[in-house]
């Protein structure tokens, strides 16, 4: 009796149910390998139920999962025959069963590990090292320039050769004229009196030279002509400063909630998604319309671009995968979403 049980439990085909979705969605062991991401010998294992080509219980019942989900049918049925002929505490299947194949729990192979990771961390440490070095030769460089450069200027400042003369202040409106010309008077006394002192000493032999102080006059009205400048300046707005070097980019999301997979590419050619998406919240990517989307389980996936809801349903194949690029254009004042 025990024999004949046995036996029945051999003959069960739990990959038969994918066998016969696949062929009647009208997909191929290559479009399926792909899209999984699975080697393609593991798909043709998964449906003719050859245990000897598949992995360990743990893998393979991840793999009978994911292939019934992208067809849209239930696993409940093949996992329980899978569980009836392989049993969950089968341990793990080695990496390879070639012959004359080196362990990689010989003691060789723990040694030459062992030397490896010692001889990278050496290196590691050889290069902060040496970078530290390298940064710490740069800082004292930097360091000592603008060591230089502020003990010169501290030396000009400390010149006493270099007297400026102070500039006369405006006079509010209320001071009577007459006291305005008493002061001014004094004032060009005194200036024509520092002037002639400087004469003097230069005649008397003192090292003076005329030549800083006018260039210090210069640079003092060149800089009353920037600051009348900037105070009849019209500020720009910000309107004006917003529109210099604005990049328009477009916005893209979906809300996938029973999961897809979904491979998306902005004008551009940059990849802004690829894999599976799932969840109660929408997922948004940001990029140069218009985009192109491929997605399986299109009927149960909602997608919008610029808070534009899409209609795809035009777009679903029998297989409830779609293809398709959308953008957004604007029509009589509008904006409204276009399909190519």
């Amino acid at each position: 009796m025990h024999s004949s049980d046995d036996q029945e439990e051999t003959v069960i085909n739990f990959g038969d149910a994918l066998y016969k979705a696949r062929k009647q969605q009208k997909f191929s062991i290559e479009e399926i390998a792909e899209q999984l991401k699975v080697p393609s010998q593991i798909i043709s294992a998964l449906e003719q139920s050859e245990l000897s080509q598949l992995p360990s219980a743990t893998y393979t019942r991840g793999y009978l999962r994911a292939y019934a989900k992208y067809l849209e049918i239930k696993d409940t049925d093949m996992l329980a025959d899978y569980d009836r002929i392989v049993p969950h505490n089968v341990p793990l299947k080695p990496r390879s069963n070639l012959p004359n194949e080196k362990s990689s729990q010989s003691p060789l192979f723990k040694t030459v590990t062992f030397v490896l990771i010692i001889l990278g961390v050496l290196a590691l440490i050889y290069g902060g090292y040496q970078y530290y070095n390298k940064q710490s030769a740069q800082l004292k460089a930097s360091s000592q320039a603008l060591a230089e450069q502020h003990a010169s200027e501290v030396s000009s400042v400390d010149n006493p050769k270099l007297t400026l003369l102070p500039q006369p202040l405006h006079e509010s409106q209320n001071t009577p004229a007459s006291t305005k010309e008493v002061e001014s008077g004094s004032k060009m006394y005194s200036n024509q009196s520092a002037v002639d002192t400087i004469g003097s000493n230069s005649s008397t032999g003192t090292q003076h030279n005329k030549t800083p102080t006018i260039a210090v006059n210069n640079k003092i009205k060149a800089t009353t002509k920037v600051v009348d400048k900037l105070k009849t300046r019209k500020p720009a707005t910000l309107v004006s400063v917003l529109k210099q070097g604005v990049v328009k980019t477009d916005t893209i999301e979906l809300l996938a909630k029973k999961g897809a997979w979904v491979k998306i590419t902005d004008a551009t050619g940059k990849r802004l998604h690829y894999g599976m998406i799932s969840g109660k919240k929408w997922q948004a990517y940001s990029g140069k319309a218009p985009f192109n989307v491929s997605m399986g389980n299109a009927r149960s996936t909602k997608i919008r671009i610029n808070h534009l809801n899409a209609d795809i349903s035009s777009y679903i194949r029998p297989n409830n995968t779609a293809q398709f690029k959308l953008s957004t254009t604007k029509h009589n004042g509008q904006q409204i979403i276009r399909f190519q």
